[in-house]
């Protein structure tokens, strides 16, 4: 295994040991944030820090075709890093476990409410979660290692 690998790993690790304890804490608490990890917001910004950076040596040090290619491809992969960070401040979904219904915010800031009994989990993989909703017809994506997300599969399962 790669060096790279290991660490993503071990960071892992670090998220499922938070999920661990945040459920453990929330379990009985009426509203619950269900939100990314914090390692998704510091990757982000790390990994687009060496991008920008790299990007900006290839457009001073780069010389031909090779200066647009070099800022091209690695602009484009800052690009994609700072919307990680994006998505990981934004997103969220707020369970209102007393209640019976959640909060879900996409990463265009719309806010949408749905009812656990008319919600359906549809698919749950070791990537990905999707939960169709009947009343808003809407297809909702959930990260299987956001925090807090096996409050909001409790509810949704009960109600299947």
């Amino acid at each position: 295994m790669s060096v790279g690998g290991k660490v993503v790993k071990d960071m892992m690790k670090v998220v499922e040991a938070e999920k661990q304890k945040n459920f453990k804490m929330n379990r009985n608490v009426n509203t619950v944030e269900v939100y990314l990890p914090e390692f998704y917001f510091w990757a982000g910004l790390v990994c687009g820090s060496v991008n920008l950076t790299v990007a900006l040596l290839a457009l001073f040090l780069g010389d031909g075709i090779f200066r647009y290619i070099g800022v091209g491809y690695f602009g484009l992969w800052f690009l994609a890093c700072g919307l990680i960070v994006w998505v990981s401040k934004i997103w969220n979904i707020v369970v209102c476990q007393d209640k019976g219904y959640f909060y879900y915010t996409t990463v265009f800031n719309r806010v949408y409410k749905c009812y656990f009994n008319e919600c359906e989990v549809i698919c749950h993989t070791r990537n990905r979660i999707i939960i169709k909703s009947e009343r808003n017809n809407k297809t909702f994506y959930t990260d299987p290692h956001a925090i807090n997300v096996e409050i909001l599969l409790q509810h949704l399962n009960k109600n299947i």
